[in-house]
């Protein structure tokens, strides 16, 4: 093995912030902490969230929400992009 390579012992938990795209944080919520508050826990299994979209500005005022997004849904992917200002 790479003294490089990630193994179980040197691993970091990732960052709740795991991504800046387009001037926006996306987060993660590995504890679920989030997907309890807003209502997304999976009813078939608790251990996992719904797919869920949810934009929040900085002041914290819910724009959208989506709690049982469907990528495939391209209107619901163009309210996501509207609401972000990033229209085509």
């Amino acid at each position: 093995m790479s003294p490089s390579a990630p193994t179980r012992s040197n691993r970091t938990a990732p960052s709740p912030i795991a991504s800046r795209r387009g001037g926006f944080p996306l987060a993660s919520d590995a504890s679920l902490d989030a997907a309890r508050a807003y209502g997304v826990i999976d009813d078939a299994d608790p251990r996992r969230a719904r797919r869920a979209i949810f934009v929040i500005d900085r002041d914290g005022a819910l724009l959208l929400s989506m709690p049982h997004f469907q990528p495939g849904n391209l209107s619901r992917v163009e309210a996501i992009f509207a609401t972000l200002g990033m229209e085509s």
